[in-house]
């Protein structure tokens, strides 16, 4: 389906490929008939209406190399665990020979951590020389893949006229949850996703509640609005995307 209402919390958006995007227009109106702002909202706490933030599982996967193929991933080096750190992913192309299995199942996605390389756990800088070592040779390659949990909270503050650094989206078909569509280079969930790297807000996660409220799509938009202007906090309920059960 085709995307309804968008909102660019932020400035001008530029895609992995440094090319210029179109900014995104303001958000829309609520739909017909339905209460604006908080009015109409749901609050549930934790215990009462979502399940408990789950726990991030490990998976083995296994690709098939051309010799010298590019990946047309990107990876992020992160300090955790100490000493010697690991791999964050951050984009997969489309045509990543990494974006699905030797058997055609999914490959990896951003915000997937890399922990091993053939059974070899080792720290990031090694990781990369392992996965360079497989490219030039081709053939089959094992990776560990640490995958984000399937539900975590997001909790930003804003500095200033910080920008949410997101653009978000009303999806036709999906009453209760909003799209993140695009992450900007800056804005409060970039600096959160710099720092918390097993719980990365990546673009086709959904936002599920505003500061433990649910509601329509739309009253999820209008309430991240005010409540960026009023109490300058924000707790998202994210979902991650793809589906775990796509997955595991």
């Amino acid at each position: 389906g085709e995307d309804g209402d968008q909102s660019a919390f932020g400035g001008e958006l530029t895609s992995a490929f440094d090319e210029i995007l179109e900014q995104k227009s303001a958000i829309g109106e609520p739909a017909a008939g339905s209460k604006t702002g908080s009015q109409n909202l749901q609050k549930r706490r934790e215990h009462g209406g979502f399940k408990a933030v789950t726990q991030s599982q490990t998976i083995s996967l296994i690709f098939h190399l051309v010799r010298n193929q590019p990946f047309g991933v990107r990876f992020l080096e992160v300090p955790d665990p100490e000493p010697d750190g690991t791999l964050v992913v951050t984009h997969v192309a489309n045509w990543s020979p990494l974006s699905r299995t030797a058997t055609g199942f999914p490959g990896i996605f951003a915000g997937d951590v890399i922990t091993s390389v053939w059974g070899r756990r080792c720290g990031n800088l090694h990781l990369q020389e392992l996965l360079w070592q497989a490219r030039v040779s081709g053939g089959p390659l094992e990776l560990a893949i640490k995958l984000r949990p399937a539900l975590f909270d997001c909790e930003v503050e804003f500095e200033g006229a910080e920008a949410l650094g997101v653009v978000v989206a009303v999806r036709e078909g999906v009453g209760n949850k909003l799209e993140i569509q695009t992450l900007l280079e800056e804005g409060a969930i970039p600096a959160w996703n710099e720092v918390n790297y097993m719980s990365r807000v990546v673009a086709g996660d959904w936002i599920l509640a505003v500061n433990d409220c649910i509601g329509s799509a739309s009253e999820l938009l209008v309430l991240m609005q005010q409540l960026k202007t009023a109490q300058r906090r924000l707790k998202l309920r994210v979902e991650s995307h793809p589906p775990l059960a796509n997955r595991a």
